[in-house]
């Protein structure tokens, strides 16, 4: 009916299909019986006869595709004959023959899957278009006929619509790209306020059986006249970080100027009042998407926004905030003799050891750390040493030399594995000697994982301290924000009658089918209940992933944090996809 429905995968609950009235309102159409582990739902036309199907993928389960009826009906067509630990999938056309194929990709192997059932399809007719004005200034309807296709309803083919300043191009709107249904969705017209000038588009249709494109439409042309009156569309700053003595880089996404006469400059203002930007003095002017500013206060929280203006003076009233505290960086170098503690090749950590934590105690120094044995099972060690360099390893009173290992329970949340976090030692709110954050993992969930709390007097032998999140984790993760998949890594500190703790949060990309790791921030008057508090930074997150390019492009994870000169400051890790 040209109205988008829903498909929702559920994990151990029935998978369900919710009819949009076109009203906003949903109601269910369909409940597949199957109880699945389902991890990621696509609609596409399988069996080529124009109606939309489902595939279900499923974790540690075989895959389902069903065939729908134009109604409400749903048949199982097919089941994979693997049971992968899949968790997203999409439907494709490797192959080029007309029908779609699948990939699945999860923590086993990824495949790709072909379609056998070779449906007959041909890719829908070239749409006619023509372009009205809408009576506002510089607004048109762009609008043409409906397309036919010998296999799909009108109702299932979609629209890509591109419009450039030049014959052929596609500067102002890039439909190429937009997949299945389109930046125009199912409809046969779209709307756009231009600023003056000349403008060529065209439009092509894509069905749903085998996303088969029609030609591109013969392009038409139209004017907008008039001065330009409309500033730039700008998103603002993207990201921002020290770049050592007094410095910080800024980064942001190209704005789009309709009119497309000059480049657009971008206008970078700063304060070091959160909100209190002199928007008539900007500290400085470029055209470029970045900005090094120098000459910043060091150890000083700068709050930053970045404007477009455009060649005639029109300029974004955006007010993105972003904020940045310039250092001086320390020089950090590698000991020669590395490593100084490396698997011993029997016991609980015969593969390797990682995640250490150090600290000085009556001379001598401490060191928790993970170890991991041949099985491939985690859990905590202890070692000590006289000079930080040759450690010898404290046999703890478990069976393979260890000092925690993951809890008997199996609804606890660290039943799998338990790693490394932070020890503080004689923690204010508490007559033990050592607390102890740390990671664990449930055997139910192994790619998800919390934040626990532990307490001892010798560093050897630790009692859990249940906690209030999921399976007694003093910290979980949030629904709908930057740690909705996991929670690890946390560093804290305490200070003004509060535990600090920052943290790493994952949070899964729906739309790249990626995980996403970011910095976060909780405090806790006791250390056994926490509160979050969202940062300026994506999601909520106090450090979020770099710009393109950066060392932590892809990942900011493994925050240390410590005080100097009246600001905090963290040293952390980033992954640029590489290293």
């Amino acid at each position: 009916d040209g109205d988008p429905d829903i498909a929702a995968g559920n994990y151990g609950q029935p998978n369900r299909v919710y009819r949009n009235d076109g009203g906003g309102v949903f109601t269910l159409a369909a409940t597949l019986a199957a109880s699945d582990a389902t991890t990621g739902a696509q609609w596409g036309d399988a069996d080529g006869d124009g109606r939309a199907d489902l595939l279900f993928v499923n974790y540690n389960e075989p895959d389902a595709v069903y065939t729908g009826d134009g109604a409400n009906g749903f048949t199982l067509l097919w089941n994979s004959p693997e049971s992968e630990a899949v968790q997203s999938a999409a439907f494709f056309d490797y192959d080029g023959d007309g029908d779609l194929d699948y990939y699945a990709a999860g923590n086993g192997p990824n495949r790709v899957y072909r379609n056998k059932l070779n449906p007959l399809n041909s890719p829908p007719s070239a749409p006619v278009i023509s372009a009205e004005p809408d009576g506002d200034p510089g607004a048109f309807t762009l609008q043409w006929t409906a397309s036919a296709d010998d296999h799909t309803p009108a109702g299932n083919i979609g629209y890509q619509v591109r419009i450039g300043t030049l014959s052929g191009r596609n500067d102002i709107v890039s439909g190429a790209g937009s997949g299945y249904p389109g930046n125009a969705g199912a409809t046969a017209s779209f709307h756009v306020t231009l600023n003056t000038g000349v403008y060529f588009w065209s439009v092509r249709a894509i069905d749903n059986t085998g996303f088969a494109l029609s030609p591109w439409s013969a392009e038409d042309m139209f004017l907008v006249s008039g001065p330009d009156t409309n500033a730039p569309l700008f998103d603002g700053v993207q990201s921002a970080a020290g770049c050592g003595n007094g410095c910080v880089t800024l980064s942001w996404n190209a704005a789009n100027d309709l009119q497309n006469s000059t480049p657009v400059s971008y206008r970078i203002y700063s304060s070091t009042t959160s909100g209190a930007q002199n928007f008539s003095a900007p500290l400085t002017t470029t055209t470029s998407t970045t900005a090094q500013i120098t000459g910043l206060a060091n150890d000083t929280m700068h709050y930053f926004v970045v404007r477009a203006r455009d060649f005639a003076g029109n300029e974004d009233t955006n007010t993105v905030q972003i904020a940045a505290a310039p250092s001086v960086l320390p020089t950090l170098s590698k000991y020669e003799g590395n490593p100084v503690l490396d698997g011993d090749g029997t016991g609980f950590d015969a593969v390797g050891v990682m995640d250490p934590h150090v600290i000085y105690d009556g001379g001598v120094f401490r060191m928790w750390y993970t170890g991991r044995d041949s099985a491939g099972n985690d859990q905590i060690g202890y070692a000590v040493s006289k000079d930080g360099v040759n450690w010898a390893r404290a046999q703890g009173g478990l069976a393979e030399g260890g000092v925690m290992k993951p809890s008997s329970d199996p609804n606890a949340f660290d039943s799998k594995a338990v790693s490394v976090g932070f020890v503080m030692q004689n923690p204010p709110t508490s007559n033990f000697k050592f607390y102890m954050w740390y990671t664990g993992v449930r055997n139910d969930n192994p790619n998800s994982w919390r934040i626990g709390l532990a307490r001892s007097n010798d560093g050897i032998n630790w009692e859990r301290v249940p906690g209030s999140a999921d399976g007694g984790a003093v910290l979980g993760w949030t629904a709908d924000s930057f740690d909705e998949f996991s929670v690890y890594g946390p560093w804290v500190i305490y200070e003004g009658g509060m535990y600090k703790m920052w943290y790493t949060g994952i949070e899964v990309n729906t739309v790249a089918f990626t995980y996403e790791f970011r910095i976060g921030y909780a405090t806790s008057p006791d250390g056994i209940n926490w509160t979050r508090h969202n940062g300026s930074q994506a999601s909520g997150s106090v450090i979020s992933m770099g710009a393109p390019g950066a060392f932590d492009e892809i990942r900011a994870t493994h925050p240390n944090v410590y005080r100097e000169n009246n600001a905090y400051k963290m040293i952390y890790s980033g992954f640029d996809g590489t290293k």
